[in-house]
C-alpha cells in the first residue's frame, strides 16, 4: 500500500507571490519516478485547499517549503498537524535556513514540529530520506534513535544535532522529470499562477547578501534548451497569464541561454505567449542578444551599488560602466525602451547617504529605464546574517511584517494568523537611521518621476540641452521634499511614516501583533503595506496631473538656469505637457476618450515611442484622439484580474509590466500629415 505524502509550498492568501510552486513540483516529479507505487502524493499552494485535505485525514509525511515569505505559515500548519497527528513525519526544505551548525541547531530547537530539514538540492535527498523512513515504519522517533546520517538532511535526536553528508550537486538536470510535461502543474496553471521555469542551478558570484553566495552553488548546471522549449510550449497552451518568469540568477549570461530564447521566440510567433519574459539579468553584455531574440523582455543590469567600498564589502563585481551604458543604449535601439532594469540595495555594508544617492544617479545617467531600490533583508542563509558580519559592519536591524502576509486561516476547527517577519538593515557604521530614511524618500522620487520612463518625452528634450536625467530627478526630489501641501506632498508624508514604522526586536513586533485590533488593521490594509510600490502606484495611477506639474515645472526651471528657456521653448513644453498627460492620465479609466488640438506635430515621435530632441516649427492645428485600444483594455483587465484592484495589487501590477504599453495611443483625426519642422535646437 503506498504511503501518502503531501508537498506544500504555501502562499499567503493575499500575498503577491503568485508563481507556480516549481520547487516542490520538481521534488515530487523526481520522487514519483524513483518511488513509483510506494508513494501517493499531492501538491498544495493554497492553504485553504491543504486545510480541507487535512480535515479528511493525515498523511504519513508532510513536506513544506521554507522561504522568507512563507516560513511562519508553513510552521503554523506543521505545528497543528503534529499536535493532531504526532505520527506524521514533518519535513522542511528551502533556503530560509541559517548557515553553520550552531545556528541550524537553534532553528530546529525553535521549531520542534520539524522532524527533518533537507538542505541544498532536495530531489535525491528526499528519496533517500523516504527510504530510511520506510524501513523504520515511518516513525521519525524510531529513526532518530539510530542517529543515522541521511545525505543533505539535518535533525535533532536525544543525543544532539545530526547532519548528513552534503551530496554532490546534480550536473545533468535533464535527468529530473519535468513537472510541467508530466502534467503535475496543470492545476496551478488553471488557477492563473504565474508560470516559472528554471534553466540553470547555481551562481558563479559570491555576494554576501544572497543565499546562493556560498561556494556550494558556484558551479552552474543546466537544463537543455530543448527541455525548456517543450515546457514553454506546454505552458502556452494552458495559461491565461501573460508573463513567464525565469527563476535563474543570471539568465541571458550564457551562450546556452540564447538557444532557449530562440525556442521562446518561436513559441511567441506561434501562440503569442509570453507577452512578457521576466528576468533577463545576466552580468554580461550577452543579455542584449537574449533580449533582442524575444518580445517583451525585461533586461536587468543589477549593480546593487556603484561604490567601490560597498562592492568590496559584499564581494561583488559589476559590469564595467561603459558596458552598462552600451547595454542601456542598445536596449533603446532594439525597441525595448521602458524595459531596461537595474537594482540598488540600500544600507549594504559600508553604504552612506551620499554613496546611495550616487549609485542611483550613476545608474540613471547610464540610461537604465527602471532603477529599483530594495531594502537590505538579512537572509538567514546568507553570509551577511552571520554574527561576524553584523559586528564587523555595525549592522543595525529592525523588524517588519512582510506586506500582505496577514490573513485568517482555519485548520482543524482552529483559526489562526501567521504573519511573516523580515529583518532589514536600517543603519550601519557609515549610515544613520535618519540618512536611511532620506534615502528611502529619494527611492520614492525615482519610482514616481523616473522609472518606466514615465517622462521620457521631457527627458529627451532636456538631455539634448545638456540637462542630465539625474539632475532632473534630483530637482523633482528637492521640490517634493520642500512641498507642504498637495496630494503628492501627502503621499511623501505617509511614505515616511510607513518607512519609520519598524520594531527594534522581533519580540516587540510579536507583542504588537497580539494587541487587540492590530490584525484587523493589517487585513484592512491600514498598516503593513509595501510602501514603495503602493505609493508609486497611487501617484502614477491617481495623481498624474500633479506629477506632470512638478516634472514639467522642474524641467522648465532647469532649462531657465541653463539659459535655454525662451518663449518658443516654453510654448512647446506647454503643449508637450498636455499631449503626454492625455496619454497617461487615469490609465485605468478604460472608457476615457479625449480629442484635443495641438500646434506641434507630436505624432511621428509618439508612434515610434522615440522623441525628437529638435524644437519643431508650428503647423496648422492637428486634432488628436486619445483612447485605449481593444488589446490594451484586454491586457489591463488581465493584469488587474491577476493582481487585484487594491492599492497593493496595483503596486505589483506596475512593477510587473512595461507601463508604457498602457498609455493611450494618439491617433490623428482627419487631414494629411503636415511636414514636421526642421529647426535645430
Amino acid at each position: 500500500m503506498p504511503s501518502t505524502v503531501i508537498f506544500a509550498d504555501l502562499k499567503h492568501t493575499e500575498h503577491t507571490c503568485k508563481a507556480v510552486p516549481l520547487g516542490i513540483s520538481m521534488v515530487a516529479a523526481y520522487s514519483r519516478g524513483a518511488l513509483k507505487d510506494r508513494m501517493r502524493f499531492s501538491l498544495f499552494r493554497d492553504p485553504a485547499r491543504l486545510a480541507a485535505e487535512l480535515e479528511r485525514g493525515f498523511p504519513a509525511v508532510a513536506c513544506f517549503s521554507n522561504y522568507v515569505w512563507n516560513c511562519n505559515l508553513s510552521c503554523s500548519f506543521a505545528e497543528r498537524i503534529k499536535r493532531a497527528s504526532p505520527g506524521t513525519v514533518i519535513i522542511f526544505g528551502g533556503p530560509n535556513y541559517p548557515l553553520g551548525p550552531e545556528a541550524q541547531k537553534a532553528f530546529l530547537l525553535a521549531h520542534p514540529a520539524i522532524d527533518f530539514y533537507i538542505v541544498q538540492e532536495g530531489e535525491h535527498a528526499f528519496v533517500e530520506l523516504f527510504n530510511r523512513l520506510e524501513k523504520n515504519g515511518f516513525s521519525a522517533e524510531k529513526m532518530k534513535k539510530t542517529r543515522v546520517r541521511v545525505p543533505n538532511t539535518h535533525y535533532l535526536s536525544a543525543q544532539g544535532f545530526v547532519r548528513g553528508k552534503t551530496l554532490a550537486r546534480l550536473e545533468k538536470l535533464d535527468e529530473l522529470p519535468s513537472p510541467y510535461l508530466t502534467g503535475m502543474c496543470d492545476e496551478f496553471l488553471r488557477d492563473s499562477l504565474v508560470p516559472i521555469v528554471q534553466t540553470t542551478r547555481g551562481c558563479p558570484f559570491s555576494c554576501t547578501y544572497c543565499s546562493e553566495g556560498s561556494s556550494h552553488w558556484s558551479k552552474i548546471s543546466r537544463f537543455s534548451a530543448e527541455r525548456i522549449g517543450k515546457e514553454v510550449a506546454y505552458i502556452s497552451k494552458r495559461t491565461s497569464v501573460p508573463n513567464l518568469l525565469v527563476a535563474d540568477s543570471n539568465f541571458g549570461m550564457y551562450e546556452e541561454d540564447l538557444e532557449i530564447c530562440r525556442h521562446i521566440a518561436r513559441i511567441q510567433d506561434e501562440t503569442g505567449y509570453p507577452t512578457y519574459l521576466i528576468n533577463i539579468e545576466g552580468k554580461s553584455p550577452k543579455i542584449l542578444k537574449a533580449a533582442a531574440m524575444v518580445r517583451g523582455a525585461s533586461v536587468s543590469t543589477a549593480v546593487q551599488s556603484t561604490d567601490p567600498r560597498v562592492l568590496a564589502n559584499i564581494k561583488r563585481s559589476n559590469i564595467p560602466y561603459k558596458e552598462v551604458l552600451r547595454i542601456s543604449r542598445k536596449v533603446v535601439e532594439l525597441g525595448l525602451s521602458g524595459n531596461s532594469f537595474s537594482e540598488i540595495i540600500l544600507c549594504l555594508p559600508g553604504d552612506t547617504r551620499a554613496a546611495h544617492f550616487k549609485s542611483i544617479t550613476d545608474v540613471i545617467d547610464m540610461g537604465i529605464n527602471v532603477v529599483r531600490s530594495h531594502q537590505f533583508i538579512i537572509l538567514p542563509g546568507s553570509e551577511a546574517a552571520s554574527l561576524e558580519s553584523r559586528k564587523r559592519f555595525g549592522l543595525v536591524t529592525r523588524f517588519r511584517v512582510i506586506p500582505k502576509t496577514v490573513s485568517r486561516y482555519k485548520l482543524l476547527s482552529e483559526e489562526f494568523y501567521a504573519p511573516e517577519i523580515d529583518e532589514i538593515c536600517v543603519a550601519n557604521k557609515t549610515m544613520s537611521f535618519e540618512d536611511y530614511c532620506e534615502c528611502r524618500l529619494f527611492n520614492l522620487t525615482v519610482e514616481i518621476f523616473y522609472n518606466d520612463s514615465v517622462f521620457r518625452e521631457l527627458l529627451a528634450f532636456l538631455l539634448a540641452r545638456k540637462v542630465s536625467a539625474s539632475l532632473f530627478v534630483l530637482r523633482c526630489h528637492e521640490v517634493m521634499r520642500n512641498a507642504s501641501s498637495g496630494q503628492l506632498a501627502d503621499i511623501y508624508r505617509r511614505f515616511l511614516e510607513e518607512t519609520r514604522n519598524l520594531w527594534r526586536t522581533r519580540g516587540d513586533l510579536d507583542v504588537f501583533l497580539r494587541r487587540p485590533g492590530t490584525i484587523e488593521k493589517f487585513i484592512a490594509g491600514e498598516i503593513g503595506m509595501n510602501e514603495q510600490l503602493v505609493f508609486r502606484a497611487l501617484s502614477v495611477l491617481r495623481h498624474m496631473t500633479e506629477l506632470h506639474q512638478v516634472a514639467f515645472g522642474a524641467g522648465r526651471d532647469l532649462l531657465a538656469e541653463a539659459g535655454g528657456l525662451d518663449r518658443p521653448t516654453a510654448e512647446y513644453l506647454s503643449q508637450l505637457h498636455d499631449f503626454c498627460l492625455e496619454q497617461k492620465g487615469d490609465m485605468l479609466d478604460l472608457d476615457r476618450t479625449v480629442e484635443k488640438k495641438f500646434d506641434y506635430d507630436f505624432m511621428p515621435m509618439a508612434e515610434k515611442r522615440s522623441w525628437d530632441t529638435r524644437l519643431p516649427s508650428k503647423v496648422p492645428a492637428i486634432k488628436v484622439r486619445f483612447a485605449h485600444s481593444v488589446e490594451q483594455k484586454e491586457l489591463l483587465k488581465r493584469y488587474v484580474g491577476l493582481y487585484g484592484p487594491t492599492d497593493n495589487g496595483l503596486g505589483n501590477l506596475l512593477s510587473s509590466a512595461d507601463v508604457g504599453k498602457f498609455y493611450r495611443p494618439a491617433v490623428r483625426i482627419g487631414g494629411l500629415r503636415p511636414r514636421a519642422g526642421n529647426k535645430k535646437c
